[in-house]
């Protein structure tokens, strides 16, 4: 995507991951680790990897993102846009508090976060909602009736985030990795989403912020936009 933006004549992508884990063996059955990074770090692994093939000089930050790490996640905060894709509720709870905090710590700086996708998966269904994190400046337009602001899927489906029980256990090996999630469940959900994304910034604006998604049956529901006042 960050070359074809690049190609556009667009800016590109500065990425940053945040992820503290390392690669575990049954990690090569579902993700693109090979034997030999086996016990490095996920995120340097990966972002290493992209910088060499691509040239880019993204980076890997081994902090979880957490208030707990607030301090020490302050100089890498400065994201316009945030991608999450954990695998607990609490996690994604951590992740708003961050992010609003940065809306109170940035004021007017335009370093602040204003869009926040999360992914999130289930054996063979999974979905991914856009939200925003403060009104958004929409330009007037006879064509399009725009919205300034989405809503925080943490708000809007708290109720039900509270509610799920999660089976936090931990992998031992490939065959239980699997049988908890299918093959190309996290795939589908990354094509998806980035597609979003790419809409987003090449096109400067969507009709959809998220969608559900069905291996089993094939099915895709987007989520349709509605329009929002500002607040």
């Amino acid at each position: 995507m960050n070359q074809a933006l690049l190609s556009l004549g667009h800016s590109g992508l500065t990425v940053r991951a945040f992820d503290d884990d390392t690669v575990v063996n049954h990690n090569r059955g579902r993700q693109r680790f090979a034997h030999a990074e086996v016990g490095s770090s996920k995120a340097v692994t990966l972002i290493n990897r992209i910088n060499r093939f691509y040239g880019t000089h993204w980076q890997a930050i081994l902090l979880p993102f957490h208030p707990d790490h607030q301090h020490s996640l302050k100089p890498y905060l400065s994201a316009s846009f945030t991608i999450s894709c954990v695998d607990t509720v609490k996690s994604r709870f951590a992740v708003e508090s961050v992010l609003k905090s940065q809306i109170d710590e940035f004021g007017f700086n335009n370093k602040k976060p204003v869009y926040w996708m999360d992914l999130g998966n289930d054996k063979r269904t999974g979905q991914f909602v856009l939200s925003t994190l403060e009104n958004v400046f929409q330009p007037t337009s006879k064509k399009f009736i725009t919205t300034p602001s989405l809503p925080l899927f943490t708000e809007e489906f708290r109720e039900e985030l509270q509610t799920i029980k999660e089976d936090n256990t931990p992998s031992c090996s490939a065959r239980e990795s699997l049988h908890r999630q299918d093959l190309f469940i996290n795939s589908e959900m990354a094509l998806h989403g980035c597609r979003l994304l790419w809409t987003l910034i090449s096109e400067g604006l969507t009709d959809y912020r998220g969608e559900f998604i069905n291996l089993e049956n094939g099915n895709t529901v987007r989520i349709p936009l509605e329009p929002r006042k500002a607040a």
